[in-house]
């Protein structure tokens, strides 16, 4: 797979370099996250901490060739992990060839590209840059991997389906065992015809996968018979032209890692939850007031896995866990935008405690202020 991937990255940069004389200029732009939080009561820093942030800028570039290929180039550039360094780091998020109607209804892609789940979810709340989804924001899965994928979709447009065969690694980790992960989407729409209510749908998502493990002892990289990384979401969107929107998601997922016994049901390690999401703009008629937009999310969370503790802070608190953030917004011109917002989080948290855990809630209240601008 890693050699497929060097030839289609040279593959990639050769009609890039040479679509001048086969396709007209590639489109260039980008995005930027910015974001400013205070908290309003102690969480581990004082009352009142409050940090600025550019959290993410994006560079994206995408060329067609001739009708039915295109290609698409996007680079995250991002703050460094490490607490004490200053610095930017960059990632190749997506490098992909598209081929369009290669096989009537259907669209094929090859390469670094998204999960098709995050691009359905994230269009339809449209508000990325306030928070990210869940499974995304938890660890649980990448926004992005290194694969294949067919769509085809269903003539006058009452759904799709669509196959992803992935690496499971993610765009930000090495692909550390022979399997491939295998993702089955599927996304009905009962109205494509009414022009207020088209884009009302149902979605639903299975990923069948393995943890991306060694075994150093043995030197078998092949787990698939006693490892699991499974995830199942589904979805119902409530959309009425540009000016409601509403979405409701349930998941759950499935992990074992150990790689000495069989799994059974007894010892799975399991987690799910539900988000519940809505924007609503503050008038319909074309004023000022109509580029004002309320929104608000929920997530409900039940968590049985331990990841990494360092990189996902939910998974250290343990337990149950509520998020809530609520605010307005206001997209002045076209291409940028700008929220403030109230957020509240709270969690269960078993203590230390010689002898019966004690469970107690803990509770992070803040205010923050995002803005995203295109270019």
């Amino acid at each position: 797979m890693k050699r497929i991937c060097l030839l289609l990255l040279v593959v990639t940069a050769f009609l890039f370099a040479t679509n001048s004389l086969t396709a007209g200029e590639p489109k260039v732009g980008g995005v930027l996250f910015a974001n400013w939080k205070m908290h309003l009561n102690d969480q581990g820093q004082g009352k009142n901490f409050n940090s600025f942030d550019i959290a993410r800028a994006r560079l994206i570039l995408d060329q067609q060739f001739g009708e039915k290929f295109s290609a698409n180039l996007m680079i995250d550039v991002i703050p460094r992990s490490s607490m004490d360094e200053y610095g930017l780091q960059y990632r190749l998020r997506s490098a992909y060839i598209q081929g369009d109607k290669l096989i009537k209804y259907t669209t094929m892609r090859f390469g670094m590209q998204s999960l098709l789940w995050f691009d359905h979810i994230e269009k339809a709340w449209g508000l990325r840059y306030i928070d990210a989804v869940s499974l995304d924001k938890l660890g649980y899965l990448e926004r992005a991997d290194l694969g294949f994928t067919i769509i085809g979709e269903c003539p006058g447009n009452y759904g799709t389906v669509a196959l992803q065969i992935v690496n499971g690694g993610g765009f930000t980790h090495r692909e550390l065992n022979r399997n491939k992960d295998f993702i089955v989407f599927v996304a009905a729409y009962p109205l494509p015809k009414n022009p207020d209510f088209g884009e009302i749908g149902i979605w639903a998502q299975y990923y069948k996968g393995w943890p991306n493990i060694t075994n150093m002892a043995s030197g078998d990289q092949n787990f698939h018979k006693n490892t699991k990384k499974d995830r199942m979401q589904v979805a119902g969107v409530i959309k009425y032209r540009k000016w409601v929107s509403g979405v409701v998601e349930y998941f759950q997922t499935w992990d074992k890692e150990d790689v000495t016994t069989v799994i059974t049901k007894d010892n799975q390690e399991k987690a799910k939850g539900f988000s519940l999401m809505g924007k609503v703009n503050v008038a319909t008629a074309e004023t000022w007031l109509s580029k004002v937009y309320l929104f608000a999310k929920y997530e409900w969370i039940d968590k049985h896995t331990q990841l990494d503790k360092a990189k996902y802070p939910y998974e250290s608190q343990g337990g149950d866990a509520r998020f809530f953030l609520g605010g307005v917004g206001y997209s002045p011109v076209e291409g940028y935008e700008l929220a403030i917002s109230i957020v509240r989080e709270t969690t269960k948290v078993p203590t230390p405690l010689v002898g019966p855990v004690e469970i107690r809630e803990g509770e992070k209240n803040s205010i923050q202020i995002n803005m995203t601008t295109k270019f």
